[in-house]
């Protein structure tokens, strides 16, 4: 599983479950080691060292079965004191070995050094036993004489049973001191332990933090940065983290994409805008070229008009007209042609009328004839004035349209 896939709060619960079970281990470690501890300790100081003292009291016990022994000697026999240590002498070696059964069972360990001191109590429990019995007989020689045998037996066990004690009391110490440079050693081991896993658990903390949070989020911020300062082409890193990270990268993303798609939008609003403005341009020096061409049209036939209307029948308009006033020129100029040439013929007309008119005084017998060629030359010269007519009309129509081509002109602008 990728570590960058994993929630941040799942991150840090994990850190804090993992130091948490390290503490945990090192509680549990640490009761144990302190429960064992004292266990031992316990069994060192309520089982080995009251048993241990068990075996002393059954020395003293022992002492004190010898000392009612030797009371029955001191004293004449059947006094109460005699009777009283005669009746406490048993009693004592009897204490002695209930103190040191006691004793075995606490101390399994020493079984059988305990055994052995258990069967000379045994045996120098009889030997007590009969010393008391001469005490009372007053048979202190004899008693004395058992006294002297059983007394090295006494000092014997006695010194056994303090080199026993003696040897437990340093066992004993030993032991203690074994269990606190235990407990110390643990206790160290814990704090060391516990201080490693601080520092594991910080030092997951800042990589957690660091490396897992910060860096990433450092990055996005930079990202944002370049994106609002209109660097679209930014790199955005963590877009395939399935963390808090990689929803931040892909909101990121969108925003650098919706850029992207503002910047193609401003683009092309751009590009229309240009077009628009270009086709505007085009479209207004069109109808200015337009306005210009009609213009000159309009000043072109007007000037034209104006020699006709003077008289002037040789004017042409010999400047090219532009391509769609060009037939408007032709026609003008064939206009005046025709015109020139029909009033051509009624001048030639008119001359011929008046030369005959002279004439007919000159010759009365070609009246008639002169009367029938007069007649001939009315018939043309009303042909003529036909043609002059349609040519007349026709021009009346080339300035009719002429003004209808201004007017439209002037209405368009």
């Amino acid at each position: 599983m990728n570590f960058n896939n994993v929630k941040i709060a799942h991150k840090i619960a994990g850190l804090v479950g993992a130091v948490s079970l390290i503490a945990v281990g090192i509680a549990a470690t640490s009761a144990y080691i302190m429960n064992d501890t004292v266990t031992r300790f316990s069994h060192l100081t309520e089982i080995k060292a009251p048993a241990r003292i068990l075996v002393a009291r059954s020395r003293a016990a022992l002492v004190e079965a010898a000392f009612d022994a030797t009371a029955t000697i001191a004293n004449p026999g059947r006094t109460p004191y005699a009777v009283k240590a005669a009746s406490d002498e048993p009693k004592a070696v009897a204490r002695a070995q209930k103190y040191l059964t006691a004793a075995r069972a606490a101390l399994p360990e020493d079984a059988t050094q305990i055994e052995d001191l258990f069967r000379q109590v045994n045996e120098i429990g009889p030997e007590l036993a009969a010393i008391t019995e001469d005490g009372l007989a007053d048979r202190n020689d004899a008693a004395i004489a058992r006294l002297q045998a059983v007394t090295p037996k006494l000092n014997a066990l006695g010194k056994q049973q303090i080199a026993f004690n003696e040897l437990g009391l340093k066992e004993s110490h030993a032991e203690a001191a074994k269990l606190q440079a235990n407990s110390t050693t643990a206790a160290w081991a814990m704090l060391i332990i516990g201080f490693l896993a601080a520092l594991c658990g910080i030092a997951g903390a800042v990589w957690i933090s660091a490396v897992t949070i910060a860096r990433p989020i450092g990055a996005l911020s930079g990202a944002m940065t370049r994106l609002a300062g209109g660097d679209l082409h930014t790199e955005v890193n963590g877009t395939g983290r399935k963390d808090e990270i990689g929803a931040m990268a892909q909101a990121v993303l969108v925003f650098k994409e919706n850029g992207l798609k503002a910047k193609a939008l401003e683009r092309d609003v751009s590009e229309a805008r240009s077009a628009a403005d270009t086709e505007r341009s085009q479209s207004e020096a069109s109808r200015a070229a337009a306005a210009r061409e009609q213009t000159l049209v309009v000043e072109g036939v007007a000037q034209g008009l104006e020699r006709l209307s003077s008289g002037d029948l040789t004017f042409r308009l010999n400047s090219p007209f532009p391509h769609d006033y060009e037939q408007l020129r032709t026609d003008f100029n064939a206009a005046m042609t025709t015109l020139q040439d029909a009033m051509k013929v009624i001048v030639s007309n008119a001359d011929g009328m008046r030369t005959g008119a002279t004439e007919i005084s000159q010759a009365a017998d070609d009246l008639s004839k002169r009367t029938e060629q007069q007649a001939a030359t009315l018939e043309e010269t009303a042909a003529a004035m036909d043609e002059i007519t349609a040519t007349v009309r026709k021009t009346a129509e080339g300035a009719n349209q002429a003004n209808n081509v201004v007017a439209g002109t002037k209405a368009d602008a």
